[in-house]
């Protein structure tokens, strides 16, 4: 009697552990673009290529698995004042190119910050209308329906007048993949 209460009591144990459950993963990722600003009324163009952020959500997605969304956690740049550099701050208009069009959106519009090497955060004074591209964009692409490069445009001016500028800006995108798996329980 005892040896099949036992054996019923490890069956029902067995089976519960085969049991799967679907959780939510949440693997974070970075890519960064940088723009190399040497004149003063100033217009340089990069991209985040595509492949990199495929590459970044397929290293931190588990193969098979369907990303829910890809959520945009942080922007900022780092910038390096280079040596032969005098200008003393930088009036950025940040745009990116929306998919598919010539048109650019603002990410930021006239923010000024002091040129000095570290990091330069900018949460409060970002642009709705770029921000939902640059999500939008950075989605398509983790869920593989989009594979256009991601186009940045940053224009502006130095201040004073007259002084050389010689600036290195590093502009970073942190975003966290929203993910489903099953493990067995």
């Amino acid at each position: 009697m005892i040896k099949k209460i036992t054996i019923l009591g490890l069956l029902v144990l067995v089976l519960n552990a085969c049991e799967k459950k679907e959780i939510s993963l949440y693997p974070n990722f970075e890519e960064s673009v940088t723009f190399d600003i040497k004149t003063h009324g100033f217009e340089v163009y990069d991209k985040i290529y595509a492949s990199d952020i495929s590459n970044s959500v397929n290293d931190a997605v588990e193969d098979g698995e369907t990303i829910e969304q890809v959520v945009l956690e942080g922007l900022w740049f780092e910038v390096e004042k280079n040596n032969a550099n005098t200008a003393e701050s930088i009036t950025i208009e940040l745009k990116i190119r929306k998919s598919g069009s010539s048109e650019y959106f603002y990410i930021l519009d006239d923010y000024t910050f002091e040129i000095k090497d570290g990091k330069v955060v900018f949460l409060s004074s970002l642009k709705e209308e770029g921000v939902n591209e640059l999500k939008g964009q950075i989605n398509k692409i983790a869920k593989g329906q989009g594979f256009e490069d991601i186009e940045l445009k940053v224009e502006g001016e130095v201040a004073p007048e007259g002084s050389v500028v010689d600036v290195t800006v590093k502009m970073f995108v942190n975003a966290t993949v929203v993910y489903k798996t099953e493990v067995g329980m």
